[in-house]
């Protein structure tokens, strides 16, 4: 009823809770996840016409009904991809308090752990040259002769050429830069196996069994868990303890059960794993 008072009140929350109140309570009021996602999105493709670079304008602030939060949302992609800002930190802007967006969340240790593994997942499987050359190569196929012979083009065909080759040039810098930062270039643990009982029964427990393994030692696995296809997720813990539906204790494998629901509740889950260090 009054989106001003949604506002201030993230705004205040992000601003004024300590670091560790951040990290237990900043997700009722904004939906950290998604701005993660938002702010890596950004970051990796150098928007320069958005929040993380001009902070204070080119964004959209959306108040999803289902939660009651707040979420940022991309306005305007056309301007990005710079070659200039190929080095451009993974956490650019972060050490400026008029980007608290960067400022506070990075700041987080969970959600500068959680924002590095969306960095990477972009990087390994969205980000990949060989996949993005194939998209290039369709779209310039679609408007090669359209912009060729344009009679109100503001721009030569020999710079809409040379900007295509900036475009690959961009996408291999970029990666090579990111991938080569020590907090990106780290072997974290690896999540397979990932396991649930097919469609549950009305009223059956689903249980969600996934392998974790890697070089360093487990702290937690968790399993998050919502219904409908919006909105917010419940946490729990897994378990391998052979008590779980997880097979042998120890094994590496780690179990829980979602909760039963009623028949045709659609139900969204994921799973996390947090090395101990």
């Amino acid at each position: 009823d009054n989106p001003w008072e949604d506002l201030v009140l993230v705004c205040d929350k992000l601003n004024n809770l300590s670091l560790d109140e951040l990290a237990t309570s900043l997700d009722n009021y904004l939906d950290v996840d998604k701005t993660l996602w938002f702010l890596a999105h950004e970051i990796i493709l150098t928007d320069e016409d958005s929040y993380v670079w001009k902070g204070g304008m080119d964004y959209y602030i959306y108040w999803e009904a289902e939660t009651n939060r707040l979420i940022p949302l991309e306005y305007d992609g056309n301007s990005c991809m710079v070659e200039e800002f190929t080095n451009w930190s993974p956490f650019y802007n972060e050490e400026k308090e008029d980007f608290p967006l960067m400022n506070r969340l990075f700041a987080v240790p969970e959600f500068r752990q959680r924002y590095l593994a969306h960095v990477r997942t972009i990087l390994n499987e969205y980000l990949v040259p060989e996949n993005i050359e194939k998209v290039i190569d369709e779209y310039v196929a679609k408007i090669d002769q359209l912009v060729e012979n344009d009679p109100k083009k503001i721009y030569s065909y020999a710079q809409f050429e040379a900007g295509v080759e900036e475009v690959r040039d961009f996408i291999t810098e970029r990666r090579d830069f990111l991938l080569n930062h020590e907090e990106v270039n780290v072997k974290g643990l690896e999540i397979s196996e990932l396991s649930h009982p097919g469609t549950p029964t009305a009223l059956e427990l689903a249980e969600v069994t996934v392998k974790v393994s890697g070089d360093m030692d487990v702290s937690e696995v968790n399993l998050y868990y919502g219904t409908g296809f919006v909105g917010s997720f419940e946490k729990m813990s897994m378990f391998d303890d052979g008590n779980h539906g997880d097979g042998a204790a120890n094994d590496g494998v780690f179990g829980a059960s979602i909760p039963a629901f009623d028949g045709g509740t659609y139900v969204r889950y994921y799973v996390e794993a947090v090395a101990d260090d």
